[in-house]
């Protein structure tokens, strides 16, 4: 019983493999009102979201989610544009609708990937095959 158990082999990178999903939620460090979010500093939500994008799996009418504590949520906060925008923050006292998050990463920003990461990252690894160059 459990994951190992119930699983099924196929790759990380096929959409079908994967199925739809409906509505990626993370938690993050902080917040903020216009739907920046600051994470841990490893970028694996970011990562996650842009891959899952690239295979098709979300796309840019997906609502996102985070969910963090009513102290988190702030006026403002820096972003990047490889950030990934929320459209919901669910606190323990309310949720919050943003209402103009930022545009979303269409996929991989392949020329900011270095072959480090591609060798930790197994979806990168085989979204990478095939692919001329990794800066």
């Amino acid at each position: 019983m459990g994951a190992k158990a119930d699983a099924r082999k196929g790759t990380v990178t096929a959409k079908n493999d994967i199925g739809e999903i409906d509505l990626p939620v993370t938690g993050a460090v902080a917040v903020s009102l216009r739907g920046d979010r600051i994470g841990k500093g490893t970028g694996y939500f970011d990562w996650e979201y842009a891959i899952l994008r690239e295979i098709g799996n979300i796309d840019a009418k997906t609502p996102t989610v985070a969910v963090v504590h009513d102290l988190q949520v702030y006026d403002e906060l820096p972003w990047e544009a490889k950030d990934v925008s929320i459209d919901f923050i669910v606190t323990p006292t309310r949720t919050i609708r943003v209402e103009s998050p930022r545009s979303r990463p269409s996929g991989i920003y392949w020329g900011r990937l270095h072959h480090g990461l591609v060798a930790t990252m197994r979806p990168l690894r085989e979204l990478a095959k095939g692919r001329a160059t990794i800066e």
